[in-house]
């Protein structure tokens, strides 16, 4: 029995714009050849990641009705890019997509993650403070928010080719 892919789960749950928003992202992770590896399923919830060189990128959350997008836990991740003070030469993403982000910010809420309490952060150059182990958290985004993600990912393996 093959695996269920994310546009499975996608046409299967969604309609209208959602739906299109999605396929259209996941077409994108096909572009740039990142796969999405789906790594649990309960009732009703599929867990997918995109894992590139041995680097988890992010986990995608598909719900009966809601989709979530977080960024990973590792380094390479959304997190890290201008932490402890490292600037990039280059701006890696927009003003845009930066503000996108900076909204998109998970507080720790105490849920007993090893990593809890929430830790202070400098994200896309900007300081938060008690932010979540997964920094970045999108709830069934919508265009924008996409497009953030998709800058995200790709400005973050385009960081992992250079290495």
């Amino acid at each position: 029995m093959s695996k269920i892919t994310i546009e499975d789960v996608i046409k299967k749950r969604f309609t209208g714009e959602i739906q299109t928003n999605f396929l259209d992202f996941a077409t994108h992770l096909r572009v740039l050849n990142l796969p999405l590896r789906e790594f649990d399923a309960e009732e009703k919830t599929y867990f997918f990641d995109i894992d590139y060189k041995g680097v988890t990128l992010c986990f995608i959350h598909v719900g009966p009705k809601s989709i979530r997008i977080y960024s990973s836990q590792v380094p390479y991740s959304w997190i890290y890019w201008n932490e402890n003070g490292i600037e990039y030469p280059e701006p890696i993403v927009d003003e845009a997509i930066k503000k996108i982000a900076w909204k998109k910010v998970r507080k720790c809420n105490s849920c007993g993650c090893p990593s809890a309490p929430g830790k202070r952060k400098r994200i896309l150059g900007k300081e938060f403070d008690n932010v979540c182990v997964s920094a970045l958290g999108f709830s069934t985004p919508k265009t924008a928010d996409l497009e953030c993600v998709k800058q995200m990912i790709t400005a973050m393996k385009n960081d992992i080719d250079a290495m």
